[in-house]
């Protein structure tokens, strides 16, 4: 125990960086991404997570979501059980080869995150459905898995998604 003591105390005297907790770090990380995020509209509709050797403009471009942030907010806050006004905190969560996610934060300290297919994630409709079906049929078999509140894959939705 007095190993580690004296050995934090090192690192945090001696080193540029400073320790944290989990929770410390989960908050500072958190909070500097909403800041940056809520700046840049663009960075919600822009795949900013990577960059490709070969044709990165064409795979930038698929990856490019543009859509309408208050109706995917609204959407969200009806499909929770919440109102727009509850909501503290909008941010994009993560961004991968196929889906871009976005976590919603509501006052009473509820989280919710949507998942949004690019456009050229295909075939357009079954992915998406089919998704949402496995992940029902997992938790009727007694297997834990997120819960779905709401889906749409097609192009009749509110937040403008895929509407080319």
């Amino acid at each position: 125990m007095q190993l580690r003591n004296a050995l934090r105390s090192f690192l945090t005297q001696y080193l540029p960086f400073r320790l944290y907790s989990a929770q410390q770090f989960r908050n500072i990380t958190g909070s500097v991404r909403r800041q940056l995020v809520k700046n840049s509209k663009d960075e919600l509709f822009q795949y900013t997570s990577g960059r490709w050797i070969y044709n990165e403009h064409l795979r930038l471009t698929e990856r490019y979501l543009e859509f309408d942030i208050p109706a995917l907010q609204k959407a969200i806050a009806a499909a929770s059980g919440h109102s727009t006004s509850d909501i503290i905190s909008f941010f994009k969560l993560a961004e991968g080869g196929f889906n871009r996610l976005f976590q919603v934060t509501f006052n009473d300290g509820n989280r919710v995150i949507a998942r949004i297919p690019y456009p050229s994630t295909g075939p357009e409709h079954y992915g998406v459905a089919s998704e949402v079906a496995t992940l029902d049929y997992l938790r009727l078999h007694g297997i834990t898995t997120p819960k779905v509140y709401a889906w749409c894959s097609t192009r009749e939705n509110p937040t403008s998604l895929w509407k080319n």
